[in-house]
């Protein structure tokens, strides 16, 4: 950074930039309308805030000393998650890591300035990686694995009572899935940020009832993350504890009608909001997987609503439920 000569790079790039301005207010007046038609319509658009932003970034490249960097800009660490069940080696998810200290000393302005945008964009933000807030996992960048990682405190409540005077906080939900220690809850608490349910791995879990969720909180059949309930559903033994002809027995239900008993339960949970992702409502297999967390395929984040697939059996089929279960506005 010392050595370069912005001036020159602008010049050089002049046109490129050019475009890209363009590209943005274009975006931001088609997507205006957008939020407008839905104002308008009694429809209100939740925006994720991934907690992390990527290395090439705008942020990491005008606000370097936010991050763990080397004195060549270079990441000395990683983001990622621990090893667990369904990952023996973890995840590494590549992103850099936040230099807290150099936040907390700023009071937070970049994560002020972060907040305002998304909130001027949307009604709800969904705060990703919730337990990130409490503490993060930071791996060494020359790492293949996150086996050699370790926990570190983050200044959660520090910042969130830095922007509490900000912003309505009511709009704030959080992902909270994962190891939930004390200190995770207790900030989630201390704001009454609503936290997730997911019914597919909640619902034959003989510890945990739908009926008991907190009112503050959100249910999902599954999340973005997760497999279709009809592709878990497909992946389920033949034999075994949890097996397909257990699942039916117990839901009352036929597997061309799982996802609406799924549906249903999400509806009847005793969480303030409820949330079924489309290829659910649809009744969809794998093939629809929207993402498989911690893989780099092409198969993750491309697939797409095919017109006319919300056919007014689809329609009529949802509100009937949401009549059933008193979630009808």
């Amino acid at each position: 950074y010392d050595s370069i000569n912005f001036s020159l790079l602008k010049e050089k790039y002049n046109k490129f930039l050019n475009s890209e301005k363009i590209l943005q207010f274009l975006f931001h007046y088609q997507w205006d309308q957008l939020h407008d038609y839905c104002k308008e319509s009694g429809i209100k658009i939740i925006g994720d805030m991934p907690i992390y932003v990527n290395y090439e970034s705008v942020d990491v490249w005008s606000n370097p000393n936010l991050f763990k960097l080397n004195k060549h800009y270079k990441m000395e660490f990683q983001s990622g998650a621990p090893p667990c069940e369904l990952y023996v080696n973890g995840q590494i998810w590549g992103n850099p890591l936040y230099k807290w200290e150099n936040h907390k000393c700023s009071d937070f302005n970049w994560w002020k300035s972060r907040f305002k945008k998304l909130f001027s964009l949307v009604d709800f933000v969904r705060i990703d990686h919730f337990i990130g807030f409490c503490k993060f996992y930071q791996i060494p960048i020359n790492k293949f694995n996150s086996i050699e990682g370790e926990w570190i405190k983050s200044p959660g409540m520090e910042l969130f009572n830095s922007i509490s005077g900000k912003f309505d906080l009511s709009r704030i939900i959080v992902e909270d899935l994962g190891s939930l220690t004390p200190n995770v809850i207790e900030l989630r608490e201390k704001f009454n940020f609503p936290g997730m349910k997911i019914l597919q791995t909640d619902l034959f879990n003989h510890d945990i009832k739908p009926d008991s969720y907190s009112k503050q909180s959100i249910v999902y059949t599954g999340t973005h993350d997760n497999q279709t309930i009809i592709g878990w559903f497909n992946s389920l033994e033949t034999e075994g504890h949890l097996n397909r002809e257990y699942v039916l027995k117990q839901l009352k239900t036929s597997k061309d009608l799982l996802h609406w008993a799924f549906i249903e339960k999400a509806y009847q949970a005793n969480s303030k909001w409820a949330i079924i992702p489309i290829q659910d409502i649809l009744g969809l297999d794998n093939s629809a997987r929207f993402n498989t967390p911690g893989t780099e395929s092409e198969l993750n984040w491309v697939w797409r609503l095919e017109k006319g697939l919300i056919n007014q059996k689809v329609k009529q089929e949802l509100k009937l439920l949401a009549i059933s279960s008193g979630r009808h506005i």
